[in-house]
């Protein structure tokens, strides 16, 4: 979707920069994604590429991208869903890099949550474990947050969504990104919006 591929392309950017990236990708398997993030450093449709539709010439575009990048530090991991799994990943990746520049989980709702009596409650622990991981680390955590447009056609908040007090009281930053419908009838899931919610 969108947002994960705005947060693949921040990642990237950061990773280009000389500090290794971890990117926790819940919705996405991680070769799936990884294709897709190399499709977009090469300026290609990911979805032509999946499909073997590449001319000659993209396919050779792709394949000089891949050969660039090898160098760049930016791991995908589509297996750690909890707090403990993430701290265990995390922990790997700084003994295999030296260090973590960046930490990037796709998206928070899709975690493996702490039991809580309320889902606001599991939210709220939920982003704790994550600002406690940033703390321990030292690095800045980029946390995506699914939420739904508003009915009344307003433009989305964070506030709609079940547990925004925990994450507001726990992140230091939120950007709320949305795309404004084509059509009237336009009810693509890329008119829904995405936070993006920054622990350090």
């Amino acid at each position: 979707g969108g947002k994960t591929a705005i947060a693949v392309n921040i990642g990237l950017h950061v990773a280009k920069q000389g500090a290794p990236v971890l990117f926790i990708s819940l919705e996405t398997d991680s070769d799936e994604l990884g294709l897709r993030a190399y499709a977009s450093e090469a300026k290609i449709n990911g979805d032509r590429y999946l499909l073997n539709e590449l001319s000659k010439i993209e396919r050779e575009d792709f394949e000089d991208t891949m050969d660039r990048m090898a160098g760049v530090k930016f791991e995908i991991d589509d297996e750690a869903a909890s707090l403990a799994g993430i701290r265990s990943k995390l922990r790997k990746f700084v003994r295999e890099n030296g260090k973590c520049g960046l930490l990037i989980i796709d998206y928070l709702q899709i975690m493996d949550a702490p039991k809580a009596e309320r889902h606001d409650l599991a939210i709220g622990e939920l982003t704790k474990g994550l600002k406690n991981i940033a703390k321990d680390f030292k690095i800045p955590v980029l946390c995506l947050v699914q939420i739904g447009r508003e009915a009344d056609g307003q433009k989305p908040t964070l506030k709609g969504m079940q547990g925004s007090g925990k994450i507001e009281n726990d992140a230091n930053f939120i950007l709320v990104l949305h795309r404004e419908p084509k059509t009237t009838n336009d009810v693509s899931s890329e008119c829904e919006a995405v936070t993006a919610i920054i622990l350090t």
